[in-house]
This record gives C-alpha cells, structure tokens and sequence, in this order.
C-alpha cells in the first residue's frame, strides 16, 4: 500500500519537474517583444483608433468653426477673444467692447504642423466667444 503510494508521489514529482523546466525553457527562449517603428505603421485596431480620433477631432473643429460664423455676425459691441498667428507663435488676445486688443499668452500651438487650412485660419484670425470655446480650441490644437 505504501510503496504504490511512494510510486505515485514520485511520479507526481517527476512531471513537476518536467513541466517546471519545461515552462522555464520557454521564458528564456521566448523572443522578446519586437520594436514598434514610429513610422505610422498601425496595426487594424490602432488604425480604427486613430480614425476615430481624427473624426472626433473634425467634429470638433466644425463646431468651433460654427461658433465662429456665429460669433462674426453678432454684435460687434460685444468683447471676444481672439487666436492668430503672431510673428513665429499662435497667440490669444482679448478684444474688449471699445475693440482694444490684449495680448493674453502665446500658445504652444506648433504652427508648421497644422494643415494648410488650419494655417489659414490661424492667419486670418479665430474669434471665439467665451472661454469655454476658447479652451477647447486650444485642447484641439495644442495636444
């Protein structure tokens, strides 16, 4: 009794140790994690990823655009904020009701990025009506 007990503790023992080596062989012959290129190359869920980024972010930027047709046809009067191209920067400068202009900050918007449209907008000048917007465009085009 005892020593079928014997035989078949030893058998257990046995393909422990076979399986632990076994699995120990693996780890150190297992190849290591490849190099991603960081030339845009995205594998099908990165690249559905990266779409929808890009349709949220258009999303985005027709409603700021929206804003600002809205914000060119009401009353002038009114104070506003606008963002341009100043020199090498994009800024922000407040537009009080008498139509001084402050300059607020520069952002870290990177102007030679942007798309030739966007560069234009910048160029010409995005009025926006309230801080609220104002935040947004900058979270759009500083990240």
């Amino acid at each position: 009794m005892f020593s079928k007990r014997k035989r078949n503790y030893t058998l257990f023992v046995y393909v422990a140790l076979i399986i632990t080596s076994c699995m120990l062989i693996a780890a150190i012959l297992w190849p290591e994690k490849p190099e991603i290129d960081k030339d845009d190359s995205f594998g099908p869920v990165q690249e559905v990823q990266k779409e929808q980024k890009a349709d949220n972010n258009d999303d985005k930027k027709k409603d700021i655009a929206k804003s600002e047709t809205e914000t060119n046809t009401s009353n002038k009067n009114e104070s506003y904020y606008i963002v341009l191209k100043e020199g090498d920067a994009v800024s922000v400068f407040f537009v009080d009701s008498k139509g001084d202009k402050i300059k607020l900050e520069d952002t870290e918007i990177l102007y030679d990025l942007l798309t030739v449209e966007d560069q234009q907008r910048f160029d010409k000048g995005i009025v926006i009506k309230n801080q609220e917007q104002l935040a947004s465009l900058l979270q759009d085009y500083e990240s």
